[in-house]
């Protein structure tokens, strides 16, 4: 009776690791599932994301990461930041790193060659402070910017020749917004005129006509103003543009309208 009392306790025992091992192998496999579909997400997203520790090696890397900086995939992990990022980049992102790994969150851009191009990217490091009030490494989130570089680079060079055009031309051109209510004037209008070039805005956003053109031409500034924005692109008309001395020159203006959603 003892021998089968003692073996009906050894089966329950055994039928009771049995189950606690096929939970663990069930949760061990959900973690798995888990795992991998974040992986999935992280490696379709278009982001470089990172962990590295405190002794500056990654300890994890999307795909993303390894196809930035030119490794396969999977590569990173478990080596070292200036390993894998090259001594051009460290050079650029050394101070950040280890700012991050004092403890402060930091972003910064940077800028790398590849296959003869340049390339840039914006880069925050997150760092990751244990309970204790240890740092033990920071995340790495960074993205390519390289396009909106190129833009702000040609924003810029228009900008510049626009001044260029506006300084060389014997014309005077005024740029003016009607919906910010500002404007702005080519140089030589000073010169022609003596003064600088008269606000055509009050602060409230009206138009200070007054101070624009003779008084008995207002009607014809007003009527350019109101074909404008009618629809019609450019209108012309000659009318007379007061100086400093409070002489008045008769000037033929054209007005050329830029739309934005069909509005002037």
């Amino acid at each position: 009776e003892r021998v089968r009392r003692r073996t009906a306790q050894l089966e329950n025992t055994f039928a009771n690791l049995r189950k606690a091992n096929e939970e663990n192998e069930r949760i061990a496999a959900a973690l798995g599932r888990s795992e991998a579909r974040l992986r999935l997400i992280n490696d379709a997203i278009p982001i470089l994301i990172g962990y590295v520790d405190k002794d500056e090696v990654y300890r994890y890397a999307n795909k993303g990461y390894s196809d930035w900086y030119g490794h396969p995939e999977g590569s990173v992990t478990d080596r070292a930041v200036l390993d894998v990022i090259g001594p051009e980049v460290y050079g650029q992102v050394k101070d950040s790193v280890r700012k991050a790994l004092s403890g402060q969150q930091v972003t910064y851009e940077y800028q790398m060659q590849r296959q003869g191009q340049t390339f840039h990217a914006q880069s925050t490091l997150v760092p990751e402070i244990s309970a204790e009030g240890e740092n033990l490494g920071f995340f790495v989130f960074s993205h390519d910017i390289t396009e909106q570089k190129r833009m702000h680079e040609q924003l810029e060079q228009e900008k510049e020749r626009y001044r260029i055009i506006l300084e060389q031309s014997q014309d005077i051109i005024f740029d003016v917004d009607t919906e910010k209510g500002q404007y702005t004037c080519s140089p030589n209008f000073f010169s022609k005129f003596g003064r600088e070039g008269t606000p055509l805005f009050a602060p409230d956003g009206r138009p200070r006509n007054d101070q624009v053109v003779h008084p008995d031409d207002l009607p014809a500034l007003a009527e350019m103003r109101r074909r404008v924005r009618s629809g019609e692109r450019t209108v012309f008309g000659v009318m007379r543009i007061p100086t400093a001395q409070g002489r008045y020159i008769w000037c033929r203006v054209q007005t050329t309208r830029i739309s934005k959603n069909d509005a002037p």
